[in-house]
Protein backbone atom coordinates (compact mmCIF):
# COMPACT_ATOMS: atom_id res chain seq x y z
CA UNK A 1 0.00 0.00 0.00
CA UNK A 2 1.70 3.62 -0.91
CA UNK A 3 1.78 6.19 2.05
CA UNK A 4 0.70 9.92 0.06
CA UNK A 5 1.27 12.37 2.55
CA UNK A 6 -1.22 15.66 2.37
CA UNK A 7 1.99 17.71 0.69
CA UNK A 8 5.88 16.96 0.42
CA UNK A 9 8.70 19.67 -0.37
CA UNK A 10 11.55 18.31 -2.22
CA UNK A 11 15.14 19.09 -3.31
CA UNK A 12 17.56 16.29 -4.87
CA UNK A 13 20.30 14.81 -3.32
CA UNK A 14 22.39 17.26 -5.44
CA UNK A 15 20.51 20.68 -4.24
CA UNK A 16 20.69 19.01 -0.53
CA UNK A 17 24.30 18.78 -0.98
CA UNK A 18 25.23 22.93 -2.55
CA UNK A 19 22.61 23.91 0.36
CA UNK A 20 24.84 21.99 2.98
CA UNK A 21 28.23 23.51 1.45
CA UNK A 22 26.51 26.79 1.23
CA UNK A 23 25.89 26.57 4.80
CA UNK A 24 29.12 25.18 6.31
CA UNK A 25 30.94 28.44 3.75
CA UNK A 26 28.92 30.73 5.79
CA UNK A 27 29.47 29.31 9.29
CA UNK A 28 32.84 28.65 8.55
CA UNK A 29 33.49 32.61 7.66
CA UNK A 30 31.53 34.05 9.86
CA UNK A 31 29.61 35.51 6.98
CA UNK A 32 26.57 37.50 7.90
CA UNK A 33 23.17 35.44 8.99
CA UNK A 34 19.98 37.69 8.08
CA UNK A 35 20.11 40.15 4.58
CA UNK A 36 23.32 38.90 3.36
CA UNK A 37 24.31 37.86 -0.04
CA UNK A 38 22.53 35.06 -0.18
CA UNK A 39 19.09 37.32 -0.08
CA UNK A 40 20.50 39.57 -2.13
CA UNK A 41 21.01 36.70 -4.66
CA UNK A 42 17.02 35.62 -4.44
CA UNK A 43 16.08 38.54 -4.70
CA UNK A 44 18.12 38.91 -8.40
CA UNK A 45 17.10 35.64 -8.90
CA UNK A 46 13.33 36.01 -8.40
CA UNK A 47 13.15 39.68 -9.79
CA UNK A 48 14.76 38.33 -13.53
CA UNK A 49 12.28 35.16 -13.36
CA UNK A 50 9.29 36.82 -12.27
CA UNK A 51 9.93 39.86 -14.45
CA UNK A 52 9.70 41.89 -11.49
CA UNK A 53 11.00 45.38 -11.23
CA UNK A 54 12.09 45.35 -7.45
CA UNK A 55 12.30 42.45 -5.08
CA UNK A 56 12.43 42.05 -1.37
CA UNK A 57 12.86 39.01 0.86
CA UNK A 58 11.18 39.17 4.39
CA UNK A 59 10.94 36.76 7.36
CA UNK A 60 7.39 35.37 6.40
CA UNK A 61 4.63 36.15 3.94
CA UNK A 62 3.01 37.44 6.81
CA UNK A 63 5.56 39.88 7.25
CA UNK A 64 5.58 41.03 3.48
CA UNK A 65 2.04 41.69 3.61
CA UNK A 66 2.74 44.06 6.77
CA UNK A 67 5.73 45.72 5.15
CA UNK A 68 3.34 46.44 2.27
CA UNK A 69 0.71 47.78 4.33
CA UNK A 70 2.77 49.71 6.57
CA UNK A 71 4.21 51.17 3.32
CA UNK A 72 1.64 52.41 1.79
CA UNK A 73 -0.03 53.91 5.42
CA UNK A 74 -3.37 51.88 5.49
CA UNK A 75 -3.94 53.19 9.16
CA UNK A 76 -7.27 54.73 9.57
CA UNK A 77 -8.81 53.28 6.09
CA UNK A 78 -10.57 50.35 4.84
CA UNK A 79 -9.06 47.95 3.04
CA UNK A 80 -10.88 45.15 0.83
CA UNK A 81 -10.09 41.71 0.95
CA UNK A 82 -11.95 38.25 0.17
CA UNK A 83 -13.52 36.61 3.48
CA UNK A 84 -11.86 33.61 1.63
CA UNK A 85 -8.43 33.26 2.74
CA UNK A 86 -6.00 33.31 5.92
CA UNK A 87 -6.33 34.71 9.19
CA UNK A 88 -2.67 35.99 8.28
CA UNK A 89 -4.39 38.37 5.85
CA UNK A 90 -6.90 40.42 7.78
CA UNK A 91 -4.43 40.78 10.69
CA UNK A 92 -1.70 42.32 8.82
CA UNK A 93 -4.28 44.84 7.64
CA UNK A 94 -5.33 45.21 11.96
CA UNK A 95 -1.97 45.59 12.64
CA UNK A 96 -0.78 47.85 10.46
CA UNK A 97 -3.97 49.98 11.58
CA UNK A 98 -6.63 49.76 8.72
CA UNK A 99 -10.01 47.73 9.02
CA UNK A 100 -10.58 44.67 6.63
CA UNK A 101 -13.65 45.14 5.17
CA UNK A 102 -15.01 41.40 3.45
CA UNK A 103 -16.03 40.55 -0.09
CA UNK A 104 -17.85 37.61 -0.99
CA UNK A 105 -16.45 35.30 -3.59
CA UNK A 106 -17.77 34.28 -7.18
CA UNK A 107 -17.81 30.22 -7.61
CA UNK A 108 -13.92 30.02 -8.65
CA UNK A 109 -13.42 30.62 -5.13
CA UNK A 110 -11.57 34.05 -6.03
CA UNK A 111 -12.71 37.51 -4.92
CA UNK A 112 -16.36 38.82 -6.58
CA UNK A 113 -15.73 41.78 -8.51
CA UNK A 114 -19.49 42.57 -8.76
CA UNK A 115 -19.53 42.15 -4.93
CA UNK A 116 -16.25 44.23 -4.43
CA UNK A 117 -17.55 47.33 -6.69
CA UNK A 118 -20.52 47.29 -3.51
CA UNK A 119 -18.04 47.75 -0.87
CA UNK A 120 -15.86 50.55 -1.71
CA UNK A 121 -16.39 53.67 0.61
CA UNK A 122 -14.92 56.95 0.59
CA UNK A 123 -12.62 55.18 3.71
CA UNK A 124 -11.12 52.25 1.21
CA UNK A 125 -7.59 52.74 0.30
CA UNK A 126 -7.03 49.45 -0.68
CA UNK A 127 -7.98 45.99 -2.10
CA UNK A 128 -6.15 43.05 -1.82
CA UNK A 129 -6.54 39.97 -3.44
CA UNK A 130 -5.69 36.92 -3.06
CA UNK A 131 -4.86 34.38 -5.63
CA UNK A 132 -6.46 31.22 -3.92
CA UNK A 133 -4.81 27.70 -4.18
CA UNK A 134 -2.61 29.16 -6.98
CA UNK A 135 -5.43 30.38 -9.17
CA UNK A 136 -6.06 34.28 -10.47
CA UNK A 137 -9.61 35.27 -10.79
CA UNK A 138 -10.41 35.69 -14.78
CA UNK A 139 -11.19 38.83 -13.31
CA UNK A 140 -8.08 40.78 -12.49
CA UNK A 141 -7.65 43.16 -15.42
CA UNK A 142 -11.41 44.14 -14.46
CA UNK A 143 -9.94 44.36 -11.09
CA UNK A 144 -6.94 46.06 -11.91
CA UNK A 145 -8.95 48.91 -14.02
CA UNK A 146 -11.47 49.51 -11.20
CA UNK A 147 -8.65 50.19 -8.47
CA UNK A 148 -7.00 52.54 -11.03
CA UNK A 149 -9.97 54.38 -11.98
CA UNK A 150 -11.31 54.58 -8.45
CA UNK A 151 -7.19 55.64 -7.39
CA UNK A 152 -7.44 52.49 -5.10
CA UNK A 153 -4.32 50.58 -4.45
CA UNK A 154 -4.07 47.09 -5.87
CA UNK A 155 -2.25 44.46 -3.47
CA UNK A 156 -1.66 41.07 -4.47
CA UNK A 157 -1.79 38.37 -1.93
CA UNK A 158 0.43 35.57 -4.13
CA UNK A 159 0.88 33.28 -0.98
CA UNK A 160 -0.10 30.48 -3.16
CA UNK A 161 1.04 31.75 -6.21
CA UNK A 162 4.58 31.67 -6.95
CA UNK A 163 4.65 30.41 -10.55
CA UNK A 164 0.92 31.15 -11.38
CA UNK A 165 0.39 33.52 -14.21
CA UNK A 166 -2.82 35.13 -16.16
CA UNK A 167 -2.99 37.30 -19.55
CA UNK A 168 0.67 36.16 -20.22
CA UNK A 169 1.60 38.37 -16.71
CA UNK A 170 3.06 36.57 -13.71
CA UNK A 171 1.50 36.79 -10.15
CA UNK A 172 3.11 39.33 -8.38
CA UNK A 173 2.91 42.06 -11.29
CA UNK A 174 -0.42 43.00 -11.22
CA UNK A 175 -0.71 44.95 -8.21
CA UNK A 176 1.12 48.37 -6.74
CA UNK A 177 3.50 45.74 -4.37
CA UNK A 178 2.70 41.69 -4.34
CA UNK A 179 3.87 39.49 -1.31
CA UNK A 180 4.62 35.53 -1.35
CA UNK A 181 4.89 33.25 0.90
CA UNK A 182 7.80 30.48 1.35
CA UNK A 183 6.41 28.53 4.27
CA UNK A 184 7.12 24.67 4.34
CA UNK A 185 3.69 23.61 2.11
CA UNK A 186 4.40 26.25 -0.92
CA UNK A 187 4.98 25.25 -4.24
CA UNK A 188 8.59 27.28 -3.42
CA UNK A 189 9.33 26.79 0.66
CA UNK A 190 12.16 27.61 2.34
CA UNK A 191 10.98 26.33 5.41
CA UNK A 192 9.88 30.14 6.18
CA UNK A 193 9.98 33.29 4.34
CA UNK A 194 8.34 35.67 2.20
CA UNK A 195 8.72 37.77 -0.69
CA UNK A 196 7.73 41.28 -1.86
CA UNK A 197 7.38 42.53 -5.35
CA UNK A 198 6.50 45.84 -6.55
CA UNK A 199 7.02 48.18 -10.08
CA UNK A 200 7.32 51.04 -8.14
CA UNK A 201 11.05 52.39 -7.37
CA UNK A 202 9.74 54.98 -4.17
CA UNK A 203 7.70 52.35 -2.47
CA UNK A 204 10.62 49.54 -2.85
CA UNK A 205 13.14 52.20 -0.87
CA UNK A 206 10.87 52.79 1.31
CA UNK A 207 9.91 48.91 2.52
CA UNK A 208 13.70 48.27 2.15
CA UNK A 209 14.05 50.92 4.95
CA UNK A 210 10.92 49.58 7.01
CA UNK A 211 11.91 45.81 6.61
CA UNK A 212 15.07 46.87 9.16
CA UNK A 213 13.43 48.42 12.25
CA UNK A 214 12.76 52.01 9.55
CA UNK A 215 16.89 52.30 9.36
CA UNK A 216 18.14 54.13 6.49
CA UNK A 217 21.58 53.88 7.89
CA UNK A 218 23.17 52.43 11.12
CA UNK A 219 21.09 53.91 13.96
CA UNK A 220 19.95 56.30 11.72
CA UNK A 221 16.30 55.73 11.92
CA UNK A 222 13.99 58.29 9.62
CA UNK A 223 10.46 56.14 9.67
CA UNK A 224 9.05 53.61 12.29
CA UNK A 225 9.70 50.11 10.54
CA UNK A 226 10.30 46.77 12.82
CA UNK A 227 12.43 43.38 11.87
CA UNK A 228 11.14 41.79 8.74
CA UNK A 229 14.48 40.93 7.64
CA UNK A 230 14.90 36.89 6.22
CA UNK A 231 17.83 34.69 7.27
CA UNK A 232 20.46 33.82 4.94
CA UNK A 233 19.47 29.90 5.32
CA UNK A 234 16.42 30.46 4.16
CA UNK A 235 17.21 32.19 1.37
CA UNK A 236 19.68 29.22 0.43
CA UNK A 237 16.79 26.81 0.11
CA UNK A 238 14.48 29.14 -1.23
CA UNK A 239 17.07 29.49 -4.24
CA UNK A 240 17.56 25.86 -4.92
CA UNK A 241 13.31 25.55 -5.08
CA UNK A 242 13.30 28.61 -7.51
CA UNK A 243 15.95 26.99 -9.38
CA UNK A 244 13.24 23.80 -10.36
CA UNK A 245 10.06 25.62 -9.92
CA UNK A 246 9.28 25.32 -13.46
CA UNK A 247 9.79 21.85 -13.18
CA UNK A 248 7.84 21.56 -9.70
CA UNK A 249 4.92 23.08 -11.66
CA UNK A 250 5.10 20.58 -14.83
CA UNK A 251 4.69 18.01 -13.01
CA UNK A 252 2.25 19.15 -10.58
CA UNK A 253 0.31 19.58 -14.52
CA UNK A 254 1.08 15.93 -15.16
CA UNK A 255 -0.39 14.53 -11.79
CA UNK A 256 -3.32 17.01 -12.31
CA UNK A 257 -4.09 15.86 -15.66
CA UNK A 258 -4.29 12.20 -13.87
CA UNK A 259 -6.90 13.41 -11.46
CA UNK A 260 -9.42 14.56 -14.02
CA UNK A 261 -9.49 11.36 -15.39
CA UNK A 262 -10.91 10.27 -12.44
CA UNK A 263 -13.04 13.15 -11.86
CA UNK A 264 -14.61 13.19 -14.88
CA UNK A 265 -15.96 9.62 -13.63
CA UNK A 266 -18.13 11.49 -11.07
CA UNK A 267 -19.83 13.58 -13.61
CA UNK A 268 -22.87 12.12 -13.03
CA UNK A 269 -22.68 13.23 -9.26
CA UNK A 270 -22.13 16.87 -9.92
CA UNK A 271 -18.73 16.58 -8.80
CA UNK A 272 -15.67 18.80 -11.08
CA UNK A 273 -12.94 20.04 -10.85
CA UNK A 274 -12.61 23.49 -9.99
CA UNK A 275 -12.82 25.76 -13.07
CA UNK A 276 -10.36 28.85 -14.04
CA UNK A 277 -10.89 30.50 -17.08
CA UNK A 278 -7.82 29.47 -20.09
CA UNK A 279 -6.34 32.93 -19.66
CA UNK A 280 -5.40 31.73 -15.63
CA UNK A 281 -2.23 29.41 -15.43
CA UNK A 282 -2.55 28.02 -12.12
CA UNK A 283 1.02 26.70 -10.45
CA UNK A 284 -1.42 24.10 -8.73
CA UNK A 285 -0.59 24.79 -5.42
CA UNK A 286 -4.03 23.15 -4.38
CA UNK A 287 -5.68 20.60 -6.99
CA UNK A 288 -9.04 21.93 -6.11
CA UNK A 289 -12.74 19.93 -6.54
CA UNK A 290 -16.17 20.85 -6.26
CA UNK A 291 -19.06 18.58 -3.52
CA UNK A 292 -22.59 19.05 -4.13
CA UNK A 293 -22.70 17.03 -0.16
CA UNK A 294 -20.04 19.46 2.27
CA UNK A 295 -21.01 16.88 5.06
CA UNK A 296 -19.72 14.05 3.12
CA UNK A 297 -16.36 15.45 3.16
CA UNK A 298 -15.11 14.66 6.47
CA UNK A 299 -16.33 11.02 6.25
CA UNK A 300 -13.87 10.88 2.91
CA UNK A 301 -11.01 12.54 4.37
CA UNK A 302 -11.29 9.51 7.11
CA UNK A 303 -12.16 7.08 4.74
CA UNK A 304 -9.26 7.65 2.43
CA UNK A 305 -6.63 7.66 5.57
CA UNK A 306 -7.74 4.57 7.25
CA UNK A 307 -8.45 2.18 4.27
CA UNK A 308 -5.97 3.78 1.89
CA UNK A 309 -3.17 5.76 3.98
CA UNK A 310 -4.18 8.79 2.08
CA UNK A 311 -3.59 12.13 3.94
CA UNK A 312 -6.26 14.35 1.81
CA UNK A 313 -4.71 17.99 1.51
CA UNK A 314 -8.54 18.71 3.23
CA UNK A 315 -9.76 22.07 2.14
CA UNK A 316 -8.33 25.34 1.37
CA UNK A 317 -10.18 27.30 4.24
CA UNK A 318 -13.11 25.49 5.23
CA UNK A 319 -14.17 28.75 7.49
CA UNK A 320 -14.02 31.79 6.10
CA UNK A 321 -12.36 34.85 8.35
CA UNK A 322 -15.51 36.13 9.17
CA UNK A 323 -16.82 33.19 10.92
CA UNK A 324 -13.63 32.74 13.05
CA UNK A 325 -14.21 33.15 16.61
CA UNK A 326 -11.19 35.57 16.62
CA UNK A 327 -12.25 37.93 13.76
CA UNK A 328 -16.40 37.19 13.66
CA UNK A 329 -18.00 39.56 12.03
CA UNK A 330 -22.08 39.53 11.54
CA UNK A 331 -22.52 40.06 7.75
CA UNK A 332 -23.39 37.89 5.34
CA UNK A 333 -21.21 36.27 2.43
CA UNK A 334 -23.14 33.65 0.87
CA UNK A 335 -21.18 32.36 -1.67
CA UNK A 336 -18.19 32.53 0.21
CA UNK A 337 -19.59 30.73 3.20
CA UNK A 338 -20.86 27.99 0.95
CA UNK A 339 -17.60 27.39 -1.58
CA UNK A 340 -15.74 27.12 1.84
CA UNK A 341 -17.25 24.09 2.56
CA UNK A 342 -17.85 22.60 -0.66
CA UNK A 343 -14.47 22.01 -1.73
CA UNK A 344 -11.88 19.66 -0.99
CA UNK A 345 -7.93 19.12 -2.05
CA UNK A 346 -6.69 16.47 -3.07
CA UNK A 347 -2.83 15.90 -2.41
CA UNK A 348 -0.44 17.16 -5.17
CA UNK A 349 3.64 17.67 -5.22
CA UNK A 350 6.72 17.45 -7.11
CA UNK A 351 7.57 13.95 -6.17
CA UNK A 352 4.30 12.19 -6.13
CA UNK A 353 4.86 9.61 -8.74
CA UNK A 354 2.40 8.86 -11.65
CA UNK A 355 1.06 5.37 -9.73
CA UNK A 356 0.50 7.12 -6.41
CA UNK A 357 -1.51 9.28 -8.42
CA UNK A 358 -3.60 6.79 -9.88
CA UNK A 359 -4.06 4.99 -6.74
CA UNK A 360 -5.06 8.06 -5.22
CA UNK A 361 -7.41 8.22 -7.95
CA UNK A 362 -8.61 5.01 -8.28
CA UNK A 363 -9.81 5.69 -4.02
CA UNK A 364 -11.55 9.09 -4.82
CA UNK A 365 -13.82 7.12 -7.07
CA UNK A 366 -15.11 3.99 -5.42
CA UNK A 367 -15.43 5.64 -2.28
CA UNK A 368 -17.33 8.83 -3.56
CA UNK A 369 -19.03 6.71 -5.44
CA UNK A 370 -20.59 4.39 -2.52
CA UNK A 371 -20.91 7.41 -0.52
CA UNK A 372 -23.33 9.27 -3.13
CA UNK A 373 -25.14 5.97 -4.19
CA UNK A 374 -25.79 5.49 -0.68
CA UNK A 375 -27.86 8.26 -0.77
CA UNK A 376 -29.93 8.62 -3.60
Amino acid sequence: MFNIKSFKYYFSEEQINRITNKITTILSQQDFLTMGKNCSDLEKRFSESNKSPYVLTTSSGTSALELVLSAVNIEKHDVLLPSNTFVATASAIIRSGGTPVYVDCDTDLNLSFEDLRLKITPKTKAVIIVHIGGYITPQIQKIQAWCKENKVLLIEDAAHAIGSHAYSTNAGNFGDAATFSLFTTKVLTAGEGGLVTTKHESLYNKMSILRNHGQAQDNIVPLRGSNWRMHEFNAILAIEQLSTLKDNIKHRKRIALIYDQYINQLSNFKIKRLQISSVSQSNLYKYIILLPDSELIPILIETLHKNYNIASAGRVYPIPIHLQEGYFEKICLPATERYCQEHFCLPIYMNMSVEEAHYTGQALVKELTQLLSSKE
